[in-house]
């Protein structure tokens, strides 16, 4: 039985796209962004934001004007070009305007990264509505910190913060992380400029390297935004490569058809990059929309094995859900309801493969209540199921997992089940018989437990 929708949109056919799906209802997914993300945000002196080819144009045309260094001019001609210039090309003509006129490529660097107060994407929303461990980002700006918004739990990095790093990596990345790889506008002296930053920060930040190095090759990572030219990205998949020989993990690169090309078989090959190769920059925020609430292959295995007939199977199945990301959670806990919902509807005292398939379900459904507790997953065990059931069996199932998530408020309900089921109105299965009524049991536990724990 798969649970996935069938939909018209040409990424949900692409195993890549799947794949991604199963990355984001993981535990081990982590997001790396680059300045495409950023492009066209405004800024607080009212323009847009370039992407780094453009802004090192306009600031090659402004210091023409001033400049009389006729050789350092001519090599900033040879390496730009208005319709973009390969990633090291970028480097260096940033080095050379810096040697120029440190001051104005400053300034001119952060007037094009100031965002207007609160100022993000709606690619920046869904990336951090995917829940990830954390985000590895190239970007200057505070559009990632704007989206996380007033969230305490999110710690920001940059490359010389030693002790956050230290911390993180011995802690097993429980706290979100946004980790400013070439640091931020908000700490201008940490700003990765030219080529010689970007040697410094291999030989000046060790711990810099050691935990990009850990999140390559513990963990899954989506790359959005981001031109895979940059060469310190480059020296990171070499240093991997050169290091283990082979991928370690898979991750998937977000990019756009037209910027498809033979390197990209290499990538996949050497470092276990997989592209999502999309049409339109404007489709990304509802691919990351979609794979929220798209299960990918794996997810729906755990969904077949949470139905298994063997116990060990899916003893182990509820397993994995407890380990699924909140994301995978939230999808998991989706595509349940839907099923549960349609069974309930369709109860049959003939059909005991149904009946126990929603028991099943239910069961699946109360591990992720019970994890969670989120008050959402309560409502619906109590209504959709306890409250419209008529079978013993998914009713039981559903106060197994209740036991631990009812709070006070709750006795008067638990109260009122005791009563209807004293005298049990539900049909028990045939071939599943219950002479002792273990539902009743179950309220009557359930009821002396919480007014032994709030004092009734």
């Amino acid at each position: 039985m798969c649970f996935q929708k069938k939909t018209q949109k040409y990424w949900h056919d692409n195993d890549v796209f799947k794949m991604l799906c199963d990355f984001v209802a993981s535990d081990n997914f982590v997001c790396l962004t680059g300045s495409g993300i950023s492009r066209g945000l405004k800024l607080k002196n009212n323009k847009a934001t370039p992407d780094w080819n453009e802004l090192l144009v306009n600031l090659k045309n402004s210091i023409e004007e001033s400049s009389n260094n006729t050789e350092e001019l001519k090599n900033l001609n040879e390496l730009l070009k208005p319709k973009g210039a390969p990633g090291e090309n970028l480097i260096e003509a940033a080095s050379i305007l810096h040697r120029l006129n440190k001051k104005d490529f400053l300034d001119a660097l952060v007037a094009s990264v100031d965002l207007c107060e609160n100022e993000t994407s709606e690619t920046h929303k869904k990336i951090q509505a995917l829940h990830p461990k954390g985000i590895l980002t190239y970007n200057y700006d505070v559009a990632h910190e704007n989206a996380i918004g007033k969230d305490n739990n999110w710690e920001i990095i940059l490359p010389n913060s030693n002790e956050k790093i230290i911390n993180i990596l011995k802690n097993k990345l429980n706290k979100q992380f946004l980790f400013k790889m070439h640091g931020s506008v908000d700490e201008k002296t940490s700003m990765v400029l030219t080529r010689e930053s970007y040697r410094d920060l291999f030989v000046k930040y060790p711990f810099y390297k050691a935990f990009i190095q850990q999140i390559f090759t513990n963990y899954h990572l989506m790359i959005v935004g981001f031109r895979m030219s940059d060469p310190d990205f480059e020296m990171l998949l070499q240093n991997v490569f050169s290091t283990f020989g082979s991928p370690i993990q898979e991750h998937i690169v977000i990019k756009h058809i037209s910027e498809k090309n033979d390197k990209d078989i290499v990538y996949t090959l050497r470092y276990g990059l997989h592209f999502l190769y999309i049409n339109n920059f404007s489709d990304i925020p509802e691919i990351l929309s979609d794979c929220i609430h798209t299960p990918g292959p794996n997810l729906n295995k755990i969904l077949q094995d949470c139905l298994s007939s063997d116990l060990q199977t899916r003893g182990k199945a509820h397993c994995e859900v407890r380990d699924l990301s909140i994301a995978g959670k939230n999808c998991l806990a989706h595509v349940l309801e839907h099923k549960i919902k349609d069974n309930v509807s369709k109860e049959n005292a003939d059909n005991y493969k149904l009946n126990t398939e929603t028991s099943e379900l239910v069961y699946t459904y109360g591990v992720i209540a019970s994890v969670t507790k989120q008050k959402c997953y309560k409502d619906f065990i109590i209504n959709e199921v306890i409250e419209k059931s008529n079978y013993s069996e998914p009713i039981a199932h559903a106060l197994v997992h209740l036991r631990d998530i009812l709070a006070k408020e709750d006795i008067s309900k638990v109260k009122m089940w005791m009563e209807r089921f004293k005298n049990p109105t539900f049909i028990q299965d045939q071939e599943n018989p219950d002479p002792y009524n273990r539902v009743y049991n179950y309220c009557k536990s359930i009821y002396y437990l919480l007014n032994a724990k709030y004092g009734n």
